[in-house]
């Protein structure tokens, strides 16, 4: 078994969560932490716990890529389960390893995740980002992917689809990888008697500008190669959803959401992906 936790510039939450998981994860647990090009780099001197390494990359890779360069670490490994968890997750004491513990000791068929609680409401997975606007699920039912916020998978899915999508960068990789998992047989579930809580405020400076970026341009790629019948209509459907979107932030004087969507139209419809990072920070 294995943890992945991605540290961009949020030290503090990471090791709080390091810490949580040393107390609470299965004592077989191996950590990995990826400085996704954090400034200052993440810097506790924790080399002397052979459970936990750090992984440098140098530079931000994007939730694709800094997960990626991971799990790469553990394709040959004996390790079974990877978990993908955001440090700005929290759960209640001896919750964890009842959820590992019991998952993991099943057939390795399925991609799990629990129910994630945001202020007061509660989401049971994701719909298909290509289709919805809003892909978060309220209600329990069967969905289409399982969010990255907490992400419990078998290591044999990533040997069997491959690693996530590195074009998406942020947003939308998980989907795509969940998609090309049950093409491949596997099934996804919601554990509805494990709840986590996602802090949903944490870097929300970035969501007017970075986040409704990445959000609308990944559609555009989401549709290209998951509804490849349907590409011409669907991206015209969110080349004028996203006309609106632009149209209401401009009308609300909201000039960073309004620049987002209009980068986002125009990168998503002409096919340019990968790290834009650089436009808004």
């Amino acid at each position: 078994m294995a943890i992945i936790l991605i540290c961009w510039n949020d030290e503090a939450d990471t090791i709080q969560t390091l810490e949580f998981l040393m107390s609470e994860a299965p004592s077989d647990t191996l950590i990995y932490i990826v400085d996704n090009g954090s400034i200052p780099p993440f810097g506790p001197d924790i080399s002397t716990d052979s459970s936990i390494q750090i992984l440098r990359a140098g530079k931000n890779l994007g939730f694709a890529g800094a997960h990626n360069l991971a799990i790469q670490s553990l394709m040959d490994s004996n390790v079974d389960y990877i978990l993908l968890m955001n440090t700005d997750v929290r759960f209640k004491v001896g919750r964890l390893k009842a959820f590992l513990s019991f998952h993991t000791s099943e057939g390795q068929t399925e991609i799990y995740g629990p129910v994630i609680i945001e202020g007061n409401r509660k989401y049971y997975g994701g719909r298909d980002p290509g289709l919805y606007i809003n892909t978060r699920i309220e209600t329990l039912e069967r969905p289409d992917y399982i969010p990255g916020t907490f992400f419990l998978c078998p290591v044999a899915v990533f040997r069997k689809v491959g690693l996530f999508d590195e074009r998406f960068f942020f947003s939308g990789e998980v989907a795509d990888l969940c998609f090309r998992a049950v093409l491949a047989g596997y099934s996804l579930r919601i554990d509805q008697d494990i709840e986590v809580t996602h802090l949903i405020n944490s870097k929300s400076k970035l969501r007017n500008g970075l986040y409704t970026y990445y959000n609308l341009r990944n559609r555009f790629l989401f549709v290209r190669k998951h509804h490849k019948s349907r590409q011409t209509g669907l991206i015209f459907t969110w080349l004028l959803r996203g006309l609106r979107m632009a149209v209401g932030s401009f009308v609300q004087g909201n000039w960073q959401r309004t620049i987002a969507v209009i980068r986002a139209l125009n990168d998503g419809v002409f096919a340019k992906y990968g790290n834009r990072n650089d436009r808004f920070i």
